[in-house]
């Protein structure tokens, strides 16, 4: 099943200052309905000179499925909590979208230990993004200590490689057919946040 959003401690959200509660549960919620899919897409992005980003944030390049274009989000140190790796999908050209637009996407990211893969850090869960809301990720992926120490195999001749497997919504059918399935690989992330853009991050 798809995890719903878990309201925890106010440290754990950004950008939710300008939605109630009621409207953060109804953006968390899985709903009845069921939704037609475009193939699972599989994004790996290879970021060179890791440890030397001396930046809040650092983008990939874009990439399009379903006529819409999509691009990962990192923080090489951190975000809200500055101790730990944060990750996120982004709707890369909502701006240019129009008004009341909506797509629920099923996605995993994958921090990929390069030694051992069994020790990869992966991070995933299905949310809808609208005008509204148009970046979904997880605030602490793993602890920047453990990704940095070069002995752990994140970072190998200071590359960092990033997996992200994103499935899209096509289509969305009016009737209600029961709870929806998810991607087996796709799992849950406890601190899923929503990013509010009107806010500075």
């Amino acid at each position: 099943m798809c995890a719903e959003l878990i309201l925890g401690s106010p440290e754990h959200f950004i950008g939710l200052s300008q939605l109630d509660s009621a409207s953060i549960k109804a953006a968390s919620a899985i709903g009845n309905q069921t939704y037609e899919y475009a193939p699972a897409f599989r994004y790996t992005w290879m970021i060179d000179n890791f440890s030397s980003l001396n930046v809040k944030r650092h983008y990939s390049d874009v990439f399009t499925i379903e006529g819409l274009k999509w691009r990962l989000r990192i923080f090489p140190k951190g975000n809200r909590f500055l101790d730990q790796l944060a990750l996120f999908l982004d709707a890369a050209d909502a701006a240019t979208l129009s008004n009341g637009w909506s797509r629920r996407v099923k996605f995993s990211l994958t921090v990929i230990n390069q030694m051992n893969s069994t020790l990869s850090k992966r991070r995933g869960t299905c949310y809808e993004f609208n005008s509204r809301v148009t970046v979904w990720g997880c605030l602490s992926v793993m602890p920047l200590k453990e990704l940095y120490d070069p002995s752990n195999g994140y970072l190998v001749n200071d590359t960092l490689i990033v997996e992200a497997n994103v499935v899209v919504q096509k289509n969305r059918l009016d009737h209600v057919v029961g709870n929806m399935e998810v991607l087996e690989d796709v799992i849950a992330c406890e601190h899923t946040v929503h990013l509010d853009l009107s806010v500075a991050i």
